[in-house]
Formats: C-alpha cells, structure tokens, sequence
C-alpha cells in the first residue's frame, strides 16, 4: 500500500498439485527477488498486507495455519494462537485485516470445523465468529469495517455488525455442479455493490463453473455478470479496479479463471 510506484510485488509458486511453501518479494517491479524465511513446506492459499502498516504481512496456507511478518514479509511466523490450538485445522482460504485496526484480523477455514475466526491481538488468540462451517471466501468493506460477507459452500452470508450475528444474501437453491464461493470483491467505495465467482469441483481446466454475480443493492437482487459475455468458466478469483468510482461509472472487474484466462469486465448491470 505505500508504494506508490507499483514495483513491490509477492508471488508464490504454489499449485493444485504442489505444496512448496515458497514466497517470494520484488521492490524493483521483478528485477530481483527475495525469498522469505519461516514458512512451512506447503501452500500459500492467501496474502494479505495492512493498508495502515505494509511491514504487517500474513500468509495462509493449506495444512499449516496462519504465518504472520512484521518485516514486509522478510520473515514469518506462526500465527494459530496459544500452543496453536485456537485455530482448528484446516485450509486458511481467506485472511482479511481490518483497515482501521492492523492487529484485527479474520480468516475464513473450509471444512465441518471451519467457519469465519476472529482475533483481536494479531493471531495471538482467536474465537470463532458465529456458527458459520466451511468457508472459502470473505471480505471487509473498506468504508465501513463493521460490514462482512463470507461465502460458506454454495451460500453467500453477510454480517453488518463486524461478525457477531451473519444472515444469508444468496443461496443457491438447486445447485447442479458441487462448488462453492470461492472469492469476494466489495466495491472500493460503494458498499452496496459486491461480486463473487462460483468455483467448481473437482479440479479440472474445462469446466463450465458457476459464473460471476453482482448486486448493486447490497445483495437483495443478484445478477449473472459472465454468462452472457461468454465467460461462464471456473472462477478463482474477483477483484474491482482500485480506483472504481461510481460517480463516473468506473466500476472495471477483473474476472480470474483456472485454466481459462484473466478479464476485464466493464461492470454494469
């Protein structure tokens, strides 16, 4: 986040059928890399950095827990409580931080003993939050840190009371494939516009997926966004442009697939 010249990057060359716990950190926009020290022999699900403090990195991986870095992610360690017992194993898909509050911080965990985890202390101690089973997408809305959403199996659910109590936006009635939400993307500015993308299982290339919906009233009405453009593929990821301003109509997403490509939607609904 204070980068202004968008030359520090991470990458991780983790894979679905590869485990090898490596991250790697740019500051010259890819001329040289550093890899970091302290993460175990695994996959890294997720990446999250502090809007307030970028020397605060955390790192989710798939058997392991949480590994957090107070250098800009020179080093890690863990971060799964006391003894690592108030994190239940589980893949940790989604580590979300606070804007306001660089120690608050939450992780979505797949699994029956999986759900939305909440700690106040940087990962010293966590609580579950709610009674939410295997989650693999959530997000915080950058304007107001009290507004959640959680996407659990094939249900999307929201929270305006910074996780405490969680009510369904979006279910999937009769689903005819076996997925589940796999990523979440809150509009910059405007809390009531929200996307997320459909993931299929088993793992495969071809597969026709669940496709990208979008509401613009906080999730009363929800649109099929891909579908009609051609694009109803296997979804991994979601993201608005940073700058999107819905004064001016600039509401671009980028769209992530597995096996199918990266797009650019002009979003309109």
């Amino acid at each position: 986040p204070s980068d202004t010249d968008f030359l520090t990057w991470f990458a991780s060359p983790s894979a679905q059928e590869c485990c090898s716990g490596a991250l790697y950190k740019t500051t010259d926009g890819g001329r040289n890399w550093r890899r970091a020290i302290g993460l175990p022999d695994d996959r890294i699900l997720d990446l999250a950095i502090s809007s307030s403090d970028s020397d605060v990195v955390y790192a989710a991986t798939l058997s392991n827990g949480l590994y957090m870095s107070q250098d800009g992610g020179v080093t890690f360690i863990a971060r799964n409580g006391v003894s690592g017992a108030d994190l239940p194993a589980g893949a940790i898909y989604r580590v979300i931080i606070d804007p306001g509050h660089v120690e608050s911080l939450r992780v979505a965990l797949s699994g029956r003993r999986g759900g939305v985890f909440e700690s106040d202390d940087s990962g010293e101690s966590w609580h579950k939050s709610g009674d939410l089973t295997d989650c693999y997408a959530l997000d915080i809305s950058p304007v107001n840190s009290q507004l959640l959403f959680a996407g659990c199996g094939l249900e999307l659910y929201a929270s305006d009371d910074g996780g405490t109590t969680w009510k369904i936006v979006f279910e999937e009635a009769a689903p005819l494939w076996a997925g589940y939400i796999r990523d979440i993307a809150l509009h910059p500015v405007d809390p009531n516009i929200l996307c997320f993308v459909i993931k299929d299982d088993p793992y495969h290339d071809q597969a026709s997926g669940g496709g990208l919906q979008c509401t613009l009233d906080g999730g009363a009405i929800w649109k099929e966004v891909a579908g009609p453009l051609g694009l109803l593929l296997r979804g991994t990821a979601v993201a608005f442009h940073p700058l999107a301003n819905p004064a001016t109509g600039d509401h671009d997403l980028f769209y992530m697939t597995g096996g199918n490509g990266a797009y650019r939607i002009p979003f309109g609904l």
